[in-house]
This record gives C-alpha cells, structure tokens and sequence, in this order.
C-alpha cells in the first residue's frame, strides 16, 4: 500500500514538473524514455527518504536534493530551458 501511495504521488510530482518551464535533464545519447524512466525511479526513491523525516520545508528540501543525486549519479545533468 505504501508504494502504490509512493509511485502515485511521484507520478502527480512528475507531471507537475512536466508543466513547470524549470531545467531539464540531460545526459549524451540518453533517450527520452531513459530520462522519464530515471526520473520516475529516482522520484520514487526520494519520496521513500522523504518518508523518514517529520511533514514541512525541510522534508521537501530533502526530497529534491535526494532527486538530484539520483539522476546525477544514472549519468544525468540539469540544463536550463
């Protein structure tokens, strides 16, 4: 129950930054799916983490900066649109 809660609200984060104008991720031959796949798996780790640490500012932060590393260690960079 509590992935299947995980994997939704990543999937509700996903699209929101889908719509967002924000940086974008990058890697050399790394294909769209590669991108939506890693970003999905790395959401999903991060909002696991998250779930260790008490609701506000804080938790969100660290939620984004576990998102970062993740995507920065499968190979990815940020770009700005």
């Amino acid at each position: 129950m509590t992935q299947r809660l995980a994997v939704a609200i990543s999937a509700v984060l996903l699209a929101a930054c889908a719509s967002n104008a924000g940086p974008a991720w990058e890697r050399p031959e790394g294909t769209a799916e590669q991108r939506d796949r890693d970003e999905g798996d790395c959401m999903t780790r991060a909002l696991s983490m998250g779930n260790t640490s008490p609701p506000g500012p804080g938790n969100r932060a660290r939620i984004d900066r576990e998102f970062e590393r993740c995507m920065q260690q499968r190979g990815w960079t940020r770009s700005e649109n």
